[in-house]
């Protein structure tokens, strides 16, 4: 009777030890630092499970220097790296921190600097010294003015930013304006003009929505803009599955909102 429930008890082991790698790690604080030098610094903090015994993370570059891992007792960790994707053997550990250096996230077109990032998770990015945002490819959830530097964080998603760094002259050289009214003069205007043509591009996609579509938007701005389609099935069962998928399949062709697969369900987002 005590092999059979040692055999048992095997069974019931072995397949959730498989399963434990695969549960999700949590992002608590992502941050991107910029140099004059075009060299961006990362630093992530990851909240794991003490039992999880490794955890991969996507790297923002395949270039990546300078790698140190650490867990919440500044104890150092082991890790290997294929491609851009990094393991960490965090077994024991509940708070990860990764930092590395990278220079693929910028380069320079005479005096432009172009930033470009795509992120799965919220992150912010502090600016080089002086540096003067010249255009966003997308508004960013908050912009903050530190002493002579730009912060800007940014939910998932791809972003493009230009900036320059102006030539700092000696005093008695330096122009009467100063380079962070300036500054701050052109962000407003370039934040003004992405918010007046993104709420004239989402006025003329609802003007077309039909009836069905206006209430699925609707519903997923209630759940804090996004659901499963299974949740939207059953919020609507009026709409017959079919009909339901063509009405999504739709409205992501139109770039309102995003599909995505989470295991063997769909997520849909509104992106509009």
């Amino acid at each position: 009777m005590k092999k059979y429930l040692i055999l048992l008890l095997i069974l019931t082991i072995i397949p959730l030890l498989t399963i434990i790698p695969l549960r999700a790690q949590i992002i608590n604080n992502a941050e991107i630092k910029i140099y004059k030098d075009g060299v961006a610094h990362v630093k992530i903090s990851i909240g794991s499970d003490e039992i999880t015994p490794y955890i991969t993370l996507q790297l923002f570059s395949t270039n990546a220097t300078n790698i140190v891992v650490y867990n919440e007792e500044k104890n150092l960790l082991d890790y290997d790296i294929e491609d851009n994707n990094i393991r960490i053997y965090s077994l024991g550990s509940t708070m990860i921190t990764l930092e590395y250096d990278t220079n693929d996230l910028t380069y320079k077109q005479k005096a432009l600097w172009i930033f470009r990032i795509n992120t799965t998770f919220p992150i912010s990015v502090t600016f080089p010294e002086n540096a003067i945002i010249m255009g966003i490819s997308s508004i960013p959830d908050s912009i903050v003015i530190e002493d002579k530097t730009i912060k800007m964080i940014f939910s998932p998603g791809y972003y493009e930013v230009n900036y320059e760094i102006p030539v700092i002259q000696p005093p008695a050289q330096q122009a009467t304006i100063q380079p962070v009214i300036i500054m701050i003069a052109i962000i407003i205007i370039i934040v003004l003009i992405i918010t007046i043509l993104k709420f004239a591009k989402r006025r003329k996609i609802e003007e077309k929505l039909k009836d069905d579509e206006k209430k699925i938007i609707d519903y997923l701005k209630s759940k804090g803009n996004r659901a499963l389609e299974a949740e939207l099935r059953e919020a609507f069962p009026e709409i017959p599955r079919t009909t339901m998928w063509r009405l999504l399949k739709r409205l992501e062709k139109q770039g309102i909102i995003k599909i995505k697969k989470v295991g063997i369900q769909n997520l849909v987002e509104l992106i509009l």
